[in-house]
């Protein structure tokens, strides 16, 4: 498979990883537990950014594909928003958690991230260990292109396979509905060309999988596995 075509999938497969996603909120044991455990990894993050990332009342925050527990629970200032497909379903069964402080001060988008549309540019976009679960790649990145203000930061988490032959061998069977692409470093890099990526391995590393961020006018740095 071209490269080209590897960053996108056919309908039914995303469909096939979004009820995978789906599942997984059918199988929590406790909500609240398990919101509790990742706000503590996302302060954390937010403390490690700090050098990196000035962030205050003003700052708008977009976290995409991060669900209903993604960065915002860490994250006490700016502006935010979150977009993610399985939003409505969420609080559709969890319906206590819109009156959970954390949630109060948040706006919640239940749509793919290339079907939203916002009428002002972001500071902050956070991706965390979601780009691997979205349709179209190229599509997610022109879209990030739109909407990440000029002088704006882009906080990237993916996770990437050590080498292609094994990236190659899971694609191919197929193992990992959640899962439709399989990436190694070098996808990431062509993908977000314009973003001048440099690899980080620091403590960010420990708290979750890889983050990145990089480079032109936008300020970016990433890491990878």
């Amino acid at each position: 498979m071209s490269p080209l075509h590897r960053y996108s999938v056919a309908k039914s497969r995303w469909r096939t990883a979004h009820e995978a996603e789906l599942a997984t909120l059918e199988d929590q044991e406790s909500v609240t537990r398990h919101l509790y455990m990742r706000k503590s990894s996302w302060a954390n993050l937010i403390i490690s950014l700090k050098g990196f990332i000035d962030f205050c009342s003003s700052t708008r925050v977009l976290d995409i594909g991060g669900g209903s527990t993604s960065v915002f629970l860490g994250l006490r200032q700016g502006k935010k928003y979150v977009v993610d497909p399985n939003l409505d379903h969420f609080f559709q069964r969890y319906p206590f958690a819109r009156e959970l402080p954390e949630y109060k001060d948040v706006n919640f988008i239940s749509l793919p991230i290339e079907e939203a549309v916002f009428d002002k540019a972001f500071d902050v976009i956070f991706s965390i260990n979601a780009l691997d679960h979205m349709a179209n790649l190229r599509a997610v990145v022109s879209k990030l292109d739109e909407l990440l203000a000029p002088s704006g930061t882009l906080v990237l988490v993916v996770d990437c396979y050590a080498d292609q032959l094994v990236a190659r061998i899971i694609r191919f069977f197929d193992v990992d509905p959640p899962h439709p692409h399989h990436l190694v470093a070098g996808d990431i890099q062509r993908l977000f060309t314009g973003y001048g990526l440099l690899k980080r391995d620091d403590s960010i590393y420990h708290i979750i999988d890889a983050v990145p961020s990089g480079g032109d006018a936008r300020d970016t740095s990433i890491s990878f596995d």
